[in-house]
């Protein structure tokens, strides 16, 4: 009974492991969720316990980490299932990429690595909890804004390009109208908002300008 003691807790700590960080996904509505995860980080610690077993029970002369090796490049399948891709925007690399991590969880809980199993379970909830936000919140400070500007003529905007020119510009869309006029894009990148706030003034005040427009709104 004590043989099988330490591979059963082995595998109920990848269960609670897996669970914690199947949770956090499933309170976010992701396409893998507790189940999920549970089940990723249960068959990681059971292919250890398995290799092990092979080794030191049976007495095979085999690598210990070669089924341990195909769990690694094997998950990648399961994590591609999770990518949702929709025009631009790729949505579910977080999620795969957690399973990757959960699978590696896993391993290190059926080899018996406890802290560090447990260790990278509650580094990977902190960074899931606490990236986010934050990253957010640099982003928005640093928003990107588009512009429509209207020019009387083409000496107006070659001046107004030499102005934009040592900013974090991109000048795009530039057509005449029949009356000789120039509308041109002018996208702000990175820039926060007194920064932009600088930039819109001093472009209202140009001589020549006739309209500028905020296409964001």
């Amino acid at each position: 009974m004590t043989d099988f003691l330490t591979p059963i807790l082995r595998l109920l700590l990848s269960v609670l492991l897996g669970g914690i960080i199947g949770f956090e996904r499933a309170e976010r509505g992701r396409e893998a969720g507790l189940r999920t995860h549970i089940m990723v980080c249960l068959g990681a610690c059971l292919v250890m316990l398995i290799s092990e077993y092979i080794v030191v029970s049976l007495g095979m002369n085999t690598d210990v980490t070669r089924l341990g090796a195909q769990v690694i490049s094997g998950i990648g399948f399961l994590g591609v299932g999770c990518i949702i891709t929709g025009g631009d925007k790729i949505k579910g690399l977080t999620t795969a990429a957690g399973l990757w991590v959960t699978a590696c969880i896993g391993l290190a809980a059926g080899i018996g690595y406890y802290i560090i199993a447990t260790a990278t379970t509650i580094i990977m909830i902190l960074v899931m909890l606490l990236i986010t936000p934050l990253s957010k919140r640099i982003l928005a400070s640093k928003s990107k804004v588009t512009l429509l500007i209207t020019v009387v003529s083409p000496e107006v905007f070659e001046n107004m390009a030499l102005l934009l020119e040592d900013k974090i510009v991109k000048i795009s869309s530039v057509e005449k109208s029949p009356n000789g006029n120039i509308c041109f894009s002018v996208t702000l990148n990175s820039m926060n908002q007194k920064e932009t706030t600088a930039l819109l003034c001093r472009i209202g005040t140009f001589d020549g300008v006739i309209e500028i427009m905020d296409k964001n709104l």
